[in-house]
């Protein structure tokens, strides 16, 4: 079960990606400068680039020429001639691929911002925007957001992505030994859009005994090799073990997000509250085109040890549907009533139910 270098720079691939999506959306809100528009024999370069690259990368081969069949004859029918907005374009030719692979992950993004692809990797630029990047996931907390002790000593723990385990070990190490006296637990996943599969392996660890589970594993095309994800037997931090586990999930709990909520859910260790999740399972990687368009192409799928499937197009469907207003009251209040149906201890049972009537009134 231990990672080769090859296996740790595929799941490092995977991060990359998912950070370079969470934060483009933030990039083209602060790019004010009007791109210059694109040329038709711009639109046919990207388009051959898209589909070479999708040929080699995708995890699927024969979608990949379907989408490439198709994007070309709208090409050449004249679909795309008269957009000249780089962004209108990429969304237009997303939602093409989207149509044929119903691959959430797959799109094309244009930067015009963004550095050249033949950029040195030292260059000026670059450096800038990994230290923007880095500054940024300190404003959130690298994804661990809120952290609190609910009435009833019921812990709430939200976490709105899976960056690098170097980042958030210490973070998620001081966090689960602040909740471990709780006797419950909530983890808000309702904002979480993915991240690296070694960072949810290192999170479920702590829900489960330190002999390792087989959580997840990834089929990788390119190697034609599938990786398995198996929880840890060594963590920093203290186990939650034998106590309810809830996990909240909403329509934009996306990849690493929706992996998390899936294994859980499949190996019988959480609840799973809220909606149905957008439904990504594939991990890939960003490719440069040219003229500030890329790609993020899934280059592996998840495969479920025990299902032998995964979330792809489905999503996680919850064990109980809850709206996203007061998820959090609401799920608060289940893990007391389950809280009150477990406890034999006279005193606790009062402790609980004085809880629940206390907040039920608010």
């Amino acid at each position: 079960m231990k990672k080769t270098n090859s296996i740790l720079n595929q799941t490092n691939i995977v991060y990359k990606t998912v950070l370079f999506s969470l934060l483009s959306v933030v990039v083209q809100a602060q790019d004010n400068n009007k791109p210059a528009p694109i040329t038709n024999k711009q639109k046919t370069e990207i388009i051959d680039l898209f589909a070479s690259n999708l040929n080699k990368k995708y995890v699927f081969p024969d979608v990949a020429l379907k989408i490439e069949n198709k994007i070309k004859s709208n090409n050449k029918k004249g679909l795309y001639s008269k957009i000249n907005d780089g962004r209108v374009f990429a969304d237009s030719i997303s939602n093409e691929a989207s149509k044929i692979s119903n691959d959430k992950h797959l799109r094309v993004f244009y930067r015009p911002e963004a550095p050249a692809v033949n950029a040195a990797t030292d260059s000026i630029e670059i450096k800038k925007r990994d230290a923007w990047r880095r500054q940024f996931l300190i404003h959130f907390n690298f994804g661990f957001t809120k952290i609190a002790i609910l009435d009833g000593n019921v812990g709430y723990l939200k976490i709105d992505g899976f960056v690098s385990v170097k980042d958030v070990e210490k973070i998620i190490s001081s966090a689960m030994t602040f909740l471990t006296n709780t006797d419950a637990i909530i983890l808000d996943l309702t904002d979480n859009r993915g991240g690296e599969p070694e960072t949810v392996r290192l999170v479920a660890s702590y829900f489960f005994a330190p002999e390792p589970v087989h959580i997840n594993d990834i089929y990788f095309r390119e190697e034609n090799k599938t990786e398995e994800f198996w929880t840890l037997k060594d963590i920093s931090g203290e186990r939650y073990l034998n106590k309810p586990v809830y996990v909240l999930t909403g329509n934009q709990t996306f990849s690493g997000g929706e992996e998390f909520a899936y294994d859980l859910q499949i190996l019988k260790r959480a609840t799973i509250v809220g909606q149905t999740t957008k439904g990504g399972a594939n991990p890939g990687e960003t490719f440069p085109l040219k003229d500030g368009f890329s790609a993020f192409i899934p280059t592996g799928k998840a495969i479920n040890p025990i299902t032998k499937t995964n979330w792809e197009g489905t999503g996680v469907k919850p064990d109980i549907e809850l709206k996203p207003e007061n998820i959090v009251d609401e799920t608060h209040i289940l893990a007391l009533k389950k809280l009150i149906e477990t406890t034999e201890d006279i005193r606790t049972k009062k402790f609980f139910e004085d809880t629940l009537d206390k907040i039920s009134k608010k």
